[in-house]
């Protein structure tokens, strides 16, 4: 498949897909290893708001751990992809790549089962440290004005470092300041959604705060913390 990076005008064949979901596939790019390349699927091409992709690109959030300890804590876009033909449409983006062998989404770690089968060698001190680096990265968010919207533990993989890097980036809600405009996070999960949110029909009606990330945040450290519970996991059944 062949794309063109919308930087340098450079015509890239990429290479093999590494995972593919339901907007589009995790290519290899063979140029640069420490980048991988998303490609939307041909029918969701006509869903990609090419200028919500436009803006994370020019105003990317501070990266600290990045620059400091060489970990990506936010996979965000760093070049835009065009199709070749005469349009040049968007039809994808490269991100830093997360090496899939030194990664475990949260909820291997929080759940105490998968940590002793595994032997993941996760002690309390590992755990406290993943909620304080996840917290790290979504205050960088936060600090741009970026919302999460869809928190969740898909969506958080971790080092046996207890480092933390968010993904599916594509998916969070990004305002456009210039046009005054919010393009938002259409998708959610319930158990990481404040009450005030439940009774919502479709996300992408409304917009999210930073606040409402706060929720999802306060609900996996207490998951870390406690062995993977959830903080309202308990229903009351007393007589009074």
């Amino acid at each position: 498949m062949q794309v063109k990076r919308q930087s340098n005008g450079q015509v890239i064949t990429l290479g093999s897909v590494i995972a593919s979901g339901g907007e589009g596939e995790i290519r290899e790019f063979p140029p640069d290893s420490s980048l991988l390349a998303k490609v939307y699927h041909a029918n969701k091409l006509k869903d990609i708001d090419s200028d919500k992709l436009r803006v994370m690109l020019t105003n990317p959030p501070d990266d600290s751990v990045k620059k400091n300890h060489g970990c990506v804590s936010i996979a965000w876009p760093v070049d835009l992809l065009l199709s070749i033909n005469g349009h040049q449409q968007i039809i994808g983006f490269l991100m830093p790549r997360v090496p899939k062998q030194q990664v475990r989404p949260i909820h291997d770690y929080y759940t105490p089962k998968t940590r002793r089968e595994e032997n993941l060698g996760f002690n309390y001190l590992s755990l406290h440290r993943t909620a304080r680096n996840f917290a790290g990265a979504m205050s960088a968010l936060h600090a741009k004005q970026y919302v999460i919207g869809d928190v969740n533990e898909s969506n958080i993989l971790v080092y046996d470092t207890a480092m933390v890097t968010l993904v599916d980036t594509d998916s969070f809600q990004v305002p456009d300041f210039q046009q005054g405009k919010v393009y938002r996070c259409p998708v959610g999960k319930a158990e990481y959604t404040p009450p005030e949110l439940q009774r919502r029909k479709k996300f992408a009606d409304y917009d999210r705060t930073p606040e409402h990330d706060l929720f999802g945040l306060g609900v996996l450290i207490f998951q870390l913390l406690m062995e993977g519970m959830h903080p309202f996991e308990a229903v009351y059944q007393g007589s009074e």
